[in-house]
This record gives C-alpha cells, sequence and structure tokens, in this order.
C-alpha cells in the first residue's frame, strides 16, 4: 500500500512539473500581458464586460498592467470564489486583497490579516489605492458604505496591477477598471445621472452615487428613468426621487432593459454563468423568459409598435452584428453581416428601420438599415466617432454620444450632438458636452415630450 502512495506521489509531481507558467500578452481592455497556466487563458467577454479565468488546480494566475504610482484598482466579485481578488507587485508581492470562500483576506508589504466575510456581503466591490506614499485598502460590501481596511505608508514608483487567481474554480471578475492620475488618490468618483433640457440648455443632476450607472431608459408616456446599477435593474420616479428595485430572478446579473409599454414587459440582458441572451420580464419582475437561445446577444431596443426586439449578436465565427425578432416569435433575422464591430442598434418609426453604430470603416460611425434596402451611412465631417444613435420621439432627429477618442475608456469627453435626419448631409447641432463612459449602452434617453435628454456623467460639470 505505501509503494502505491509513493508512485502515485511521484507521478503527481512529475506530472505537475510539466505544468508551465508563460507570460503572453492579452487581448482586451485595461490589462496588457497575462502569466498564467500554458494551456489556460484569461478571457473577456464584450457583451457583459466580464474577465474570466478558469482552472482545476491551485496554480498562481496574473493579469496585470504596469502602472505608475497615482491609481486606483477596482473590481467587483459577485459570488465567493476559491481565491481570487486584486494584487500589486514589483520585485516582489507589494499588495493584495483576495476572497477564499468565506474568508478576506488581505496582505501590504509583510503585514497580513484576514476576516469573515457574510454571504449578504456580495456582490463585494474591492479597490486598492496606491500613490507615491502609500497604500490603501478597500471593500464596499453591497449596499453599504466603502471601508478602508488599512493605508500602509510606502515609497512606489512603477507597479504590475491587476487581477489575481490561485485557487481552483471559475473566477468572474465585473466592474474592473484601473483610473490613474490626481482623481486616484481622491478615491472613487461619483458617478452622476443628468438631465438636459434642450430648449433651456439646462442641466440637472436626478442621482449623484457611488454605485455604476448605464443602460438608462426613459420610459415611454411616464416620469419615470430606468438603469443598471451593479447587475440589478432600477428606476427612478422623477416627481417623487423614489427609487425601487425590479426583482428578477435566475439569473446573475443584468446588462441593460428596455421597457415595453405597449406590452407592459421588459426585456432584458441577462447573464447566466458564462451566457449573456436576451429575456423577457414581466412588468412586476419576476423569472425571465429566455428570448434568445444562442449567446452573446444584448438587447438594444424596442419597435414602437412593442412586437420587435432589435439586439446586438455574435454566432459562430462571425463579428458582432445586429439582429431583430418578434415578441411572440424566436428565430432570430439577421440584419447586418460584416466583418466589424456593429452595436448601439435602435428602431426609427417603425421595425422596417434600424440606426446603428460600425467601425466597419475605421472610424465608429452610424449606419440605417432599411428593409429592402442597403444600408447607408450618415457620415459626419470631421474626425468624430459616433456612438449609440438614438431617434428622437417624433423620428426628426437623432441623437448620437461623439468623441475623439478611437477606445472606449472611462474617462471620455463624450459630446451630444443632434443630425437632423432630413438633412443629415449637413453638420450635426452640437447640444452639450461632458465626461462619461464611451461604451456603456443606452437604451432611451429621450423623455417622452422629446425635450428632454438623460445621460451618465463621471465628471459633472459645476
Amino acid at each position: 500500500m505505501r509503494l502505491i502512495s509513493l508512485a502515485f506521489l511521484i507521478t503527481s509531481l512529475v506530472a505537475c512539473s510539466r505544468i508551465e507558467i508563460v507570460i503572453a500578452d492579452f487581448e482586451g481592455p485595461v490589462f496588457t500581458t497575462q502569466s498564467c497556466l500554458e494551456d489556460h487563458s484569461w478571457k473577456y467577454d464584450t457583451a457583459s464586460r466580464v474577465y474570466s479565468y478558469k482552472q482545476s488546480g491551485w496554480k498562481p494566475s496574473f493579469l496585470y498592467k504596469k502602472a505608475k504610482a497615482d491609481f486606483l484598482l477596482e473590481a467587483m466579485l459577485r459570488l465567493p470564489v476559491h481565491g481570487g481578488g486584486l494584487r500589486l507587485e514589483n520585485d516582489s508581492t507589494l499588495a493584495s486583497l483576495m476572497i477564499y470562500d468565506s474568508l478576506l483576506r488581505w496582505s501590504a508589504l509583510g503585514t497580513e490579516d484576514q476576516q469573515i466575510i457574510d454571504r449578504d456581503a456580495f456582490p463585494l466591490e474591492l479597490s486598492i489605492r496606491a500613490d507615491e506614499h502609500a497604500l490603501t485598502l478597500i471593500m464596499r460590501p453591497y449596499g453599504r458604505e466603502s471601508t478602508e481596511i488599512g493605508t500602509i505608508p510606502a515609497s512606489l514608483d512603477s507597479i504590475r496591477a491587476g487581477l489575481y487567481v490561485e485557487g481552483f474554480g471559475g473566477f468572474h471578475f465585473e466592474n474592473v477598471r484601473i483610473t490613474e492620475g490626481q482623481s486616484a488618490s481622491k478615491g472613487r468618483e461619483k458617478v452622476v445621472l443628468e438631465v438636459l433640457n434642450i430648449k433651456q440648455a439646462t442641466r440637472e443632476v436626478i442621482v449623484s452615487s457611488e454605485r455604476d450607472i448605464k443602460a438608462v431608459c426613459w420610459e415611454p408616456d411616464s416620469n419615470t428613468i430606468s438603469f443598471i446599477s451593479e447587475g440589478h435593474l432600477e428606476n427612478i420616479d422623477l416627481q417623487t426621487g423614489v427609487m425601487r428595485r425590479v426583482s428578477v430572478y435566475g439569473l446573475d446579473s443584468i446588462t441593460t432593459a428596455g421597457y415595453n409599454a405597449e406590452k407592459e414587459q421588459w426585456a432584458i440582458t441577462g447573464v447566466d454563468g458564462i451566457h449573456t441572451r436576451v429575456y423577457l420580464l414581466p412588468l412586476e419582475g419576476g423569472r425571465p423568459q429566455l428570448k434568445t437561445v444562442f449567446a452573446p446577444s444584448v438587447f438594444d431596443d424596442w419597435s414602437n409598435n412593442g412586437e420587435w426586439l432589435v439586439y446586438s449578436a455574435t454566432r459562430k465565427n462571425t463579428a458582432q452584428d445586429i439582429y431583430r425578432l418578434t415578441r411572440k416569435y424566436g428565430r432570430e433575422e439577421r440584419l447586418t453581416a460584416h466583418d466589424s464591430l456593429d452595436g448601439g442598434a435602435a428602431f426609427g418609426m417603425n421595425e422596417g428601420e434600424v440606426f446603428f453604430h460600425s467601425n466597419r470603416h475605421g472610424m465608429m460611425q452610424v449606419y440605417r438599415w432599411s428593409d429592402g434596402s442597403d444600408i447607408t451611412s450618415l457620415v459626419s465631417k470631421g474626425q468624430w466617432h459616433d456612438w449609440y444613435p438614438q431617434p428622437s420621439p417624433d423620428g426628426k432627429y437623432l441623437l448620437v454620444y461623439s468623441t475623439k477618442d478611437k477606445l472606449a475608456g472611462t474617462n471620455n469627453e463624450i459630446t451630444l450632438r443632434l443630425y437632423d435626419l432630413s438633412m443629415p448631409e449637413n453638420d450635426p447641432l452640437v447640444l452639450d458636452t461632458y465626461r462619461g463612459i464611451v461604451g456603456d449602452p443606452v437604451i432611451n434617453p429621450w423623455s417622452p415630450s422629446g425635450d428632454q435628454i438623460v445621460f451618465v456623467s463621471t465628471f459633472p460639470r459645476s
């Protein structure tokens, strides 16, 4: 029996010695490099914006970028994991903030400690702030304020910062970002839900929060604005200021949602494990009904009559394209077929017209699909990237989110511009400019009357 055990141990050691840690480039946002098992790699899902890694054994893997001291590294874990979190290192480990099932363990420059974390703390946000003089470790349990675990004096320069796993199982990191510069030393910035009055050229702050807000949707024929915050569907009544959360069961998170006033139901993009698909949800919430069998699929818009959905999707061996289907029947219809990134779709006045953005000619530009005719472009003058086209309620104008930056990011200068669809060749009207996140989905920013627009800024105008 001892001989068998010894042989098994020797075989196991030989097998483990053959597994090598390799360093490779990472194709995705935020991070540049990954060190991982030779037969594994980190993944980034563009639809859900989730970083993931999976392994069956206890081996270290690090997804990182090099950064100068003066940054804030953030990530959210929706569920407990078996050894995963944040890490900073140079020649040695500077700091780590890790989850091991029900334990939160942290270390910084040789100091180590841990505490028990309740299941109710999840989704749990983890942050490490680094400046030239100190490291600060921060956590924020679900529904509570941020807590500084500790601040350790340090003299820092160049650092490798990123996501780190060493346990077994699947790891999914959401809301990942590295904020560099002076804003990092001030902690997490406020996210602001604002309303622009087009005629009066005034802006009003509706909600100011440390939580993320995206996928804003001004619900038709109402004074209610819905949005996604930390994977949940919420809305706010503009008259009373009351906010409420719509209960959704059976999904890990939600990334977009649109209200169908005609049929009194929601269409949502739900994340279930590794699958991102479109679901239908009753008005009052509950258990959603799967609408798109294939993944990934991201809901974009309802048609005016409430019978059609349009969404962005990637199918086998294809780039991201635009699809539509009816509310009652599940057979999808592919509207675009191009080796490019097509997304941000929105119906025109009927289901036979769809606007979307695409980088098929280099710049991110606005295109129009019409039933029975070719796809046409609305190309503005100047070097602008136009995102998420949104027709006005009367169909006369088209709102676009324009930026000079080629890539989506967390601190873009975004210009709200308005095309006159009767003369799309003319320069669009500039409504306002703000700082925000290009790439976050927009569902319906228009008020029912068409004289106001809701948007999300990260650097509100004083």
